[in-house]
């Protein structure tokens, strides 16, 4: 699992660099999805199990590719180590609470059951990347403005020089 860990970052971080990070999540999301519906296919086979845990870590390991570059397009650079902070903690937050629901849920409907949940969940996430763009182009806008703003009413020596 960890060899598909390292190369989901290696990859999407190499794809996210060529066709940005939107197209590369709305793939991952939905690729997640397929594999962890499925997974439950490669049960007869541990060679089949094996696969399917290793495409599983690969599509994990592409979120840390991934949102990094994500969180610098929506909330700007400025902030980026709180932001990024709070998106980091997402994954601790939702660790523990998944740890938590899971004995409990694993024993009611099963492993199918299981794995069907959760590649609901990638679903969902490719549904909400996709109101995304437009939240990224919104957030580029704003920068955009903020920046034409500053340049033109900021009349420190710094931002002009020449007026010196």
């Amino acid at each position: 699992m960890s060899v598909g860990n390292a190369l989901g970052r290696v990859v999407h971080g190499s794809l996210c660099d060529r066709f940005g990070f939107l197209p590369v999540l709305h793939g991952m999301c939905a690729a997640s999805a397929l594999a962890l519906a499925t997974f439950t296919l490669g049960a007869p086979s541990k060679a089949l199990f094996t696969a399917w845990c290793i495409v599983t870590a690969f599509f994990y390991g592409g979120n840390f590719a991934l949102y990094p570059t994500a969180t610098v397009a929506l909330f700007g650079r400025e902030h980026f180590g709180a932001n990024y902070g709070f998106v980091f903690v997402g994954f601790g937050v939702c660790g523990v609470l998944i740890s938590l629901v899971n004995k409990l849920l694993c024993d009611r409907i099963g492993y199918l059951g299981m794995t069907l949940i959760c590649g609901a969940f990638s679903f969902a996430g490719l549904l909400l990347s996709l109101f995304t763009r437009r939240a990224a182009r919104r957030a580029q806008r704003r920068a955009a403005e903020a920046l034409l703003w500053r340049s033109t009413w900021d009349l420190s020596p710094e931002a002009a020089p020449e007026m010196r």
